[in-house]
């Protein structure tokens, strides 16, 4: 973590674990399982067991997960619970998702920035129209990544997604009790929403494996 450019936010804050605070995280979970029910979530309606797997899964990450959770990130909490689960299988790893979040406008030192790259230079001509002369909107995209955790990680996915030509604006890094990692990093560079040019880089020539459902044109 250390290793971060300056800049970056990472999200991982600490939590008071007093009763008061964890009657607090109990309280999001409930609250996020009972916003699946309601909105008739498809795996809420299909899985009678969902409430148990979703105190699992919350008991195996830290206190601080439950509060950057928080809100409307119910969806959110089933695609990292169902990540994970992929993480635990040997041939599966290291797992990737990567999702097209919302544009968003450039920081003012940043709307200078050098566009010319191949990777941007690939995909620029399919912007939509009205973005195609506005320099200072950017798409925001969300990558996932789970697998073993270990010494460095951070570090070594930043230098990748760097590589990729990628900046980070926000990494929210947790650790599982039993040795995962649940990385999600939200990033800009990437010029278009469809994310198969960053699945087709990162499971062809760095190795991950994409979460089958969500390798399609978004």
């Amino acid at each position: 973590m250390d290793e971060l450019e300056e800049g970056i936010r990472v999200c991982s804050p600490p939590c008071n674990k007093g009763l008061h605070s964890l009657f607090f995280l109990h309280e999001i979970q409930d609250e996020i399982y009972m916003r699946l029910v309601e909105s008739g979530n498809q795996e809420a309606v299909s899985n009678p067991r969902l409430k148990e797997d979703l105190d699992e899964h919350f008991g195996r990450l830290p206190a601080s997960y439950a509060l950057d959770v928080h809100g409307d990130k119910a969806e959110d909490v089933l695609l990292h619970k169902n990540i994970l689960a992929q993480s635990a299988i040997k041939e599966n790893r290291p797992v990737l998702h990567v999702r097209f979040l919302k544009y968003t406008r450039q920081a003012p030192d940043e709307t200078e920035s050098d566009d010319d790259t191949p990777l941007f230079n690939a995909h620029k001509s399919e912007l939509p129209p009205n973005l195609m002369k506005d320099n200072e909107t950017v798409p925001l995209h969300e990558i996932i990544f789970s697998s073993l955790d270990k010494p460095k990680i951070l570090s070594q996915l930043s230098a990748l997604l760097s590589e990729l030509g990628l900046n980070i604006r926000e990494a929210h890094v947790f650790s599982t009790l039993d040795g995962f990692c649940l990385d999600v990093f939200v990033v800009d560079g990437w010029p278009v929403e469809e994310t198969d040019g960053v699945y087709r880089w990162l499971v062809l020539d760095a190795g991950f494996t994409a979460m089958p459902s969500n390798f399609s044109r978004q």
